[in-house]
């Protein structure tokens, strides 16, 4: 799922996260806004209303790498595919 993929990504990057997006969202340092985020910064959504239920990763132009689906699809999206990001957090 997305934070699995979000995790095992940066871990290939050096970075240490927690397994649930719930979690991840408050590790890192927080971006001020989507205006400054730069790729290989994580996107959080709350995109049903119940708090943090999705994460990608920002790689630039307006898109994010994510696992869409829990069979194992990444994509690439506009970032705002499902709402806002709700925080977007930094790792370096």
């Amino acid at each position: 799922d997305c934070s699995y993929f979000s995790m095992i990504c940066m871990r290939q990057a050096g970075v240490s996260l927690p397994r649930l997006s719930k979690e991840q969202v408050n590790t890192g340092s927080a971006v001020g806004s989507f205006y400054d985020a730069v790729p290989g910064d994580l996107f959080f959504y709350n995109s049903h209303g119940f708090g943090i239920d999705h994460v990608a990763i920002y790689i630039g132009d307006n898109k994010i790498l994510h696992a869409s689906q829990s069979i194992g699809c990444v994509s690439i999206s506009v970032y705002d595919y499902c709402g806002e990001p709700v925080a977007i957090r930094r790792y370096y």
